[in-house]
């Protein structure tokens, strides 16, 4: 909106009921209008394109959203006292970068070693398991990050409670749809912040700051009217290759609605019907595409139909085209596999894409690069909100345990293979590595001892040019 437009915005809405100055909001080419420094930020038309679009309207985006939302409902949630601060700082650093992470073991074991869950009823743990009477926490998840991967914005509602031992706390949490969502902002102060919510669906409906946790992807198109505040979503970067599918797509199947015959059958012009009456060719083409379609359909594939008439074939089409178009589709899913955190394509069918050796070391690369990374922002906007928001500082955090996925454990065999060389560890540290129990029958001096040709004999037992196969059951002996 140029200078002089949003000036006489700003006059005529002096004039203006409530209800006609929200249709003006929403009537402008880009939708904000300023009252007394107070200004709306509402990218309603694009979000909604990305959900119509995208989600709703492309199976590329719907597999790949969908890909990495049932790979995120997966871990269990909790609210954990912290028992160990320095090894949770440890800890949630390191799980910000998971795909950078060399042993997960060792991260695992750092979480135990942070957190300690708490016992007992609490509002916040009831929350983890049931948020609201149509969901589970994991319905939530998937609903959290299915908005976020689609219009880069989450809002999750909680009305708080007003009164009790829970007072300030969210009584349910529900999911918002991000294509209704507005946010008032106060232009005067700087940095601009939020300071409410609003939803234009049905109506309009209100929300304080405190109701709202607005998970966001960062977004740097700055403007004075605050529209950094809203989330960047990802089909923004990826809009033309987007339009690219989607108009193939659409092409494709209108050619298969109205590209109508794939060709025309006619009688080749010879010597020997010259002169004929063109009303009797007539007759015998109407004849002859009867032929033609008594023995069409797949029960008739095989047969020979027969005609006394030189005839010829022409195509009708563009069948090039069209394998362009199925081509393009392939890169198209790779360039919006990459666009959505750089996830494996092979993982949504992609025949010609194996970068991977197997299928665990694609589900891990679906793990690190796009769930963990999907959840550890949700996880923190829900601390930091719990904290600053419902006032609920007692030194516990919400978080999720990422032993459940099984794919970040290290290929067994392979470190089968890996020790039976490794001669420089002792016997304790192969146990620990395997995460296996340290035997407690084993005395600890041989635990301790490095034993060379695969843990057969003890490196103090070797002497220079001779070879002692002593075995750990002589040692115990």
């Amino acid at each position: 909106m140029n200078p002089l437009k949003r000036f006489v915005v700003n006059q005529a809405v002096k004039f203006l009921t409530q209800e006609q100055k929200r249709s003006a909001i929403q009537s402008t080419a880009n939708p904000f209008f300023t009252t007394t420094g107070k200004t709306i930020i509402w990218q309603g038309q694009k979000m909604a394109s990305y959900v119509e679009d995208g989600y709703t309207g492309n199976d590329i985006v719907y597999s790949i959203i969908r890909l990495i939302t049932e790979k995120a409902k997966i871990p269990e949630w909790n609210e954990y006292k912290v028992k160990d601060e320095q090894s949770y700082k440890e800890y949630s650093r390191k799980l910000r970068r998971p795909d950078l992470a060399t042993d997960y073991k060792k991260l695992i074991e750092l979480q135990h070693k942070a957190l300690e869950p708490v016992k007992g009823y609490t509002k916040i743990k009831e929350l983890l398991q049931y948020p609201n009477d149509d969901d589970t926490w994991g319905d939530l998840i998937e609903k959290w990050g299915g908005w976020k991967l689609s219009t880069g914005n989450a809002f999750i509602y909680g009305p708080l409670i007003g009164a009790g031992s829970n007072k300030g706390l969210p009584n349910k949490l529900y999911d918002l749809p991000s294509q209704f969502m507005q946010l008032l902002v106060d232009r005067n102060q700087f940095p601009l912040s939020a300071l409410g919510y609003q939803m234009t669906l049905d109506g309009y409906r209100d929300f304080t700051r405190d109701e709202i946790i607005h998970d966001k992807y960062w977004n740097p198109r700055w403007d004075t009217a605050g529209s950094q505040l809203i989330g960047l979503a990802p089909l923004f970067a990826a809009s033309k290759l987007l339009t690219r599918d989607n108009e193939g797509k659409t092409a494709m199947v209108a050619d298969f609605q109205n590209g109508g015959p794939a060709g025309i059958i006619k009688i080749k012009p010879n010597a020997q019907y010259a002169g004929i009456d063109p009303a009797v060719m007539g007759t015998e083409a109407a004849q002859l595409k009867k032929i033609i379609i008594e023995n069409a359909g797949s029960a008739n594939r095989g047969k020979i139909a027969a005609s006394g008439y030189d005839v010829d074939f022409v195509k009708v089409g563009v069948p090039a085209v069209e394998m362009e178009i199925l081509n393009a589709e392939k890169f198209n899913q790779r360039s919006l596999c990459n666009v959505f955190g750089g996830i494996p394509s092979e993982l949504l069918n992609d025949p010609d894409n194996k970068s991977y050796n197997n299928k665990k070391e694609a589900e891990k690369a679906l793990t690190v690069r796009a769930a963990i990374p999907l959840l550890c922002p949700i996880r923190d906007n829900f601390n930091r909100q719990k904290v600053t928001r419902w006032g609920n500082n007692n030194g516990t955090v919400v978080d999720f345990n990422i032993s459940c996925f099984s794919e970040l454990e290290e290929n067994r065999s392979e470190q089968v293979q890996w020790l039976a060389q490794a001669d420089w560890l002792a016997l304790k540290q192969k146990y620990e590595i395997m995460g296996l129990e340290v035997p407690t029958y084993i005395d600890q001096k041989l635990l301790e001892e490095i034993y060379l040709k695969s843990g057969q004999t003890p490196i103090s037992d070797m002497q220079v040019g001779v070879d002692l196969p002593i075995s750990m059951n002589d040692y115990q002996k």
